[in-house]
C-alpha cells in the first residue's frame, strides 16, 4: 500500500523522483511523478522541459512488483 501525501515543504530537494500533486490539474491528472531540478530552483515534470509551480503534496515512488 502506498503511503499518505505530505506536504511539498517537505519533499527531498536532491534530484530524488517521486510523486507530485498539482491541484489545479485535478485529481487524477494533478499526479505525475518529477523531482527538485537545483539549475532552475523548481519542480520538473517527467514530461516537458520545462519547470513547474504549484505542486501541494508528494509521496515516495512505489516500489516495483517483485
Amino acid at each position: 500500500m502506498m503511503s499518505d501525501w505530505r506536504d511539498i515543504s517537505t519533499a527531498p530537494q536532491d534530484g530524488t523522483n517521486i510523486l507530485l500533486y498539482f491541484p489545479r490539474l485535478g485529481s487524477t491528472m494533478g499526479v505525475t511523478f518529477g523531482w527538485w531540478n537545483d539549475d532552475v530552483d523548481a519542480w520538473q515534470d517527467w514530461s516537458t522541459d520545462f519547470p513547474f509551480d504549484g505542486p501541494t503534496h508528494w509521496m515516495p515512488l512505489p516500489e516495483g512488483p517483485k
